[in-house]
């Protein structure tokens, strides 16, 4: 429904009051609004509209009234709460990094391809740590989400949510510490140890058990078979 409203508006809307501008960036998943400031809005514009073509797909752009300050693009993802302000506008590739940084999941479900880069993915964006969840069933994938959605905004800056479809990577358990069932287990990528957990686990768990896992308190991974440490005392 999202693909066929974007496709019957235009490419670039515009908000000419607060409150049109209010029901845009309420309009879809993700949104874009850009203000240029009159001796700026030749080139700045140009590119802002190349972008909107460019993914006018996915996701809706608009532009508002000439700005009396500056110029400013701004990204609203409704999925993640997340708000993302682009001012340096001069910088080459600058939009394009915008939308990185907006349209990005909370919790990443990466492509084989991705999964080879996950390290590099992480510490580019200066995250430490990957938490892997293996799951068997898109329903496994939908509950986790939900559960997780709070702790992995909470922590974005420093941590990397992904979830591995074990019917696509049934090695990748065992590789990770984990029996073929499946389960989470954090990567520490400074030291390149593991710290699998086999229960079931909620968000408090999950926070409880990174907070324990910074601390050195919980056991790391000995790599030599899949653990059986439950972690009751958390």
């Amino acid at each position: 429904m999202a693909f066929l409203r974007r496709a019957s508006q235009p490419v670039v809307s515009e908000i000419t009051s607060a409150a049109s501008l209010s029901g845009f960036t309420t309009s879809d998943d993700i949104t874009f609004t850009a203000e240029f400031l009159p001796s700026e809005s030749a080139l700045y514009e140009w590119q802002y509209r190349e972008l909107a073509r460019q993914y006018h797909d996915r996701f809706s752009f608009a532009i508002l009234p000439p700005s009396k300050h500056q110029s400013v693009v701004r990204c609203r993802n409704n999925l993640n709460d997340d708000d993302f302000t682009l001012k340096e506008l001069w910088l080459v590739g600058a939009l394009e990094e915008l939308v990185s940084q907006c349209t990005a999941p909370l919790i990443l479900e990466p492509t084989k391809k991705e999964i080879a880069e996950l390290g590099q993915m992480a510490t580019r964006a200066g995250k430490y740590m990957v938490v892997h969840y293996f799951a068997a069933s898109e329903g496994e994938k939908d509950i986790y989400r939900k559960e997780m959605h709070a702790l992995a905004k909470r922590y974005s800056d420093d941590l990397l949510f992904t979830i591995i479809d074990i019917n696509q990577h049934p090695l990748m358990p065992s590789l990770a510490g984990l029996h073929a069932g499946g389960g989470i287990s954090v990567e520490n990528l400074r030291t390149g140890e593991l710290f699998p957990y086999l229960d079931d686990i909620s968000a408090t768990e999950l926070e409880g058990f990174i907070i324990g896992l910074i601390k050195g308190a919980v056991a790391l991974w000995d790599g030599l078979r899949p653990s059986d440490v439950s972690h009751d005392e958390l």
